[in-house]
């Protein structure tokens, strides 16, 4: 990747001289998936309202310990793997960066809503049941990090980014439920989470519920038993329940059912 810190230097220069109103958001966003230990896949970057684009700059991570970076590829012209992305930690870190600028005409490109600005290969180097989280960084000490996105006005314009989950083997919001005749429920969302996580279920019949959280090692991190009447119900778990990030599962039992189901909860 070159000269990206020269680049928000001239930006910035620019910016002075322009007076053209800036545009609306740009999305990039990832999309959740669940792969096989020791598959090749590749996950695509895509992009929404990404209309008379200038320059971008990003940085993505994940956990090399469960995904093996391979390549970037299906790349949308003009990006470039040699001049675009900073690739050589990409393999031993599990870091990405992304920095773009037009030198050519200055009109910038359009790229049309839901494609693929490029897509990153990975091998999935971890074992069953264990996840990585991909996601967009940002360092404010470091400009290499520092995610902008740069129209034709010469001004850095509204954003937003989404991350994803790859889950190995198995797939996050897989639900188990012994009685749907008796219970109703929907999996917990969102799911991997970092503040909270909510359960949305309905009962046929009143009945008391035994709540119980464990984490991979089978240890109770949490439980609680309560009373519910028939009729629709909401149950928030906050953070705070859970010991550090991980993967857990909840057990929802009861005379008549019992409802599973793994969680993801993150480092914020």
């Amino acid at each position: 990747m070159k000269h990206a810190t020269g680049i928000l230097f001239l930006l910035c220069l620019l910016s002075l001289f322009c007076i053209v109103p800036v545009s609306g958001q740009v999305s990039i966003f990832l999309t959740d998936a669940t792969v096989q230990p020791g598959e090749t896949f590749t996950v695509p970057v895509k992009a929404a309202n990404y209309q008379s684009i200038l320059s971008t700059q990003f940085f993505i991570r994940w956990d090399p310990t469960v995904l093996s970076f391979k390549n970037v590829v299906d790349l949308h012209p003009p990006f470039d793997f040699v001049d675009h992305f900073g690739a050589l930690s990409a393999q031993t870190q599990g870091t990405l960066a992304f920095a773009w600028f037009d030198t050519g005409s200055l009109s910038g490109i359009n790229i049309e809503n839901d494609s693929s600005l490029f897509s990153i290969e990975f091998t999935a180097v971890g074992s069953y049941g264990e996840y990585s989280k991909i996601e967009f960084y940002e360092d404010p000490s470091d400009a290499s990090t520092i995610t902008e996105i740069v129209d034709t006005s010469y001004k850095a314009i509204p954003y937003e980014v989404t991350d994803a989950t790859i889950s190995l083997g198995e797939t996050v919001n897989t639900l188990f439920n012994s009685a749907p005749d008796k219970i109703l429920i929907k999996p917990c969302y969102p799911n991997p989470f970092t503040h909270h996580t909510t359960l949305n279920f309905k009962l046929t019949q009143a009945t008391t519920i035994h709540l119980n959280i464990l984490d991979l090692q089978g240890k109770t991190v949490f439980e609680e038993q309560r009373y519910f009447g028939s009729g629709q119900h909401q149950l928030t778990l906050e953070k705070d329940v859970f010991s550090q990030p991980g993967i857990y599962f909840y057990h929802l039992t009861s005379p008549s059912f019992k409802v599973t189901q793994r969680l993801v909860f993150l480092e914020q």
